[in-house]
């Protein structure tokens, strides 16, 4: 049976190993921390083996960009060193979290991995 939900908690573990806050849920986010959102998917050739492509929003609190980008390059660095695989793109984001006022600065970061289950 494939267990999303424990995929997706291993790779927050791994995150977290680094000393990274990481969520699944948008409403459990207080930056700075990484929310990491259910990757697309695609079906090897047997059962229980998949392709995914995975989004990660690394962010920081609003107090200015030139202060969001001092933090947010050692908390990039961190999640990706957390992710375990070579992270294939980062862009500029902002992200408007349920309890924020106004968005956040964050980047996204994509990567690539096989999942067996």
């Amino acid at each position: 049976m494939f267990d999303l939900a424990a995929v997706m908690e291993s790779v927050c573990e791994g995150i977290r190993a680094q000393g990274v806050r990481a969520y699944v849920d948008e409403r459990d986010c207080n930056p700075p921390c990484v929310l990491l959102r259910p990757p697309e998917i695609s079906w090897r050739f047997g059962q229980g083996r998949y392709d995914a492509v995975w989004t990660a929003l690394v962010m920081v609190e609003n107090a200015g960009k030139g202060a969001a980008l001092a933090k947010l390059g050692p908390l990039i660095e961190a999640t990706a060193k957390g992710i375990g695989a070579a992270v294939l793109a980062g862009n500029p984001a902002d992200v408007q979290l349920p309890d924020q006022a106004a968005p956040v600065p964050a980047y996204t970061l994509n990567w690539n991995s096989k999942i067996v289950s």
